[in-house]
């Protein structure tokens, strides 16, 4: 267990009483004031909410540290904690955000935080975040059920200043369209939208299984495998695509590399595979360096 000196004072040990435990080895400081009362190893837990005490009453943990309490990332090398303006201390291990805003928190795992669209909105105003990590980060947590697009653009919306405002918005759009992972994202935003190729419904739930991306209209499904697609899922994955053809309905499989790599090649297959289906559109260039082949007139 950790406990400030205070917490152990009413407990009905004196300050004496705590120093003789120290002393001896039965007790750890933690940090000044915050112990661990027991002699052995110290693990995250502990560290983090050894912080925590020393940072005082109100304090949360915040950014990176909220993905540990969730089980979505490790333990940071350094716990973030976000504690009132006025509040002002040396924590070891440690970096104290002070802030002027009321702040909403719960208590996750036993641990006070911040709520896990103001963690994810943080860190993504960070400098040196990348939009792909936090598309990923996004995805994820939606996917998990842990919150919506909603509480994360409504999170945002607070922060006109934020640095990744305008890309996080355009994720968010596509995030309460049903994408659920970065792949899907690369394919929805790099192939279908940027190609101009007619929409897709996603997730939708079929005999078959649910298919990332389907056109009832032409009978064309899409997949799209992520980064840590495995053998495992392929026997499955192939079945479902026997079963799908048997029923007219064709089947477009892409990996994370096509679509992060050569998006247009897909683009290509997916617009000649629509356009046998009935398509009468025509695809756009999505850059002057697009290899798009057989475009409409006035395109």
């Amino acid at each position: 267990m950790v406990v400030t000196m205070e917490q152990a004072r009413d407990a009905g040990l004196t300050k004496s009483a705590v120093r003789a435990r120290l002393d001896r080895g039965a007790w750890q400081t933690m940090q000044h004031g915050v112990y661990l009362t027991h002699s052995g190893p110290i693990g995250e837990s502990e560290t983090a909410r050894a912080a925590l005490l020393a940072a005082g009453k109100g304090a949360v943990l915040s950014h990176e540290s909220v993905l540990w309490v969730w089980d979505l990332g490790p333990a940071p090398k350094a716990w973030t904690i976000l504690a009132p303006h006025a509040r002002r201390r040396v924590i070891e291990g440690a970096e104290l955000i002070r802030t002027r805003r009321p702040f909403s928190t719960r208590s996750v795992n036993g641990f006070d935080t911040t709520l896990l669209p103001r963690a994810i909105m943080d860190l993504a105003d960070r400098p040196g975040a990348k939009v792909d990590d936090v598309m990923a980060l996004i995805a994820k947590v939606c996917q998990k059920g842990l919150t919506i697009p909603k509480r994360l653009s409504t999170e945002l919306s607070g922060r006109r200043a934020h640095r990744m405002r305008r890309p996080l918005e355009l994720i968010l759009g596509d995030v309460a369209e049903g994408v659920e992972s970065l792949a899907e994202q690369r394919f929805l935003t790099r192939v279908v939208k940027a190609h101009d190729l007619p929409p897709f419904a996603m997730q939708v739930a079929t005999d078959q299984g649910r298919a990332d991306f389907l056109t009832e209209e032409f009978a064309v499904r899409a997949e799209v495998d992520g980064v840590a697609f495995h053998a495992g899922g392929f026997r499955s994955d192939r079945r479902r695509d026997r079963k799908a053809s048997a029923q007219g309905v064709i089947t477009i499989r892409a990996t994370w590399w096509d679509v992060e790599d050569e998006p247009c090649d897909v683009a290509q297959d997916l617009a000649d595979t629509l356009r046998a289906r009935g398509w009468t559109g025509s695809p756009s260039r999505c850059s002057e360096e697009c290899g798009l082949r057989g475009l409409g007139a006035g395109v």
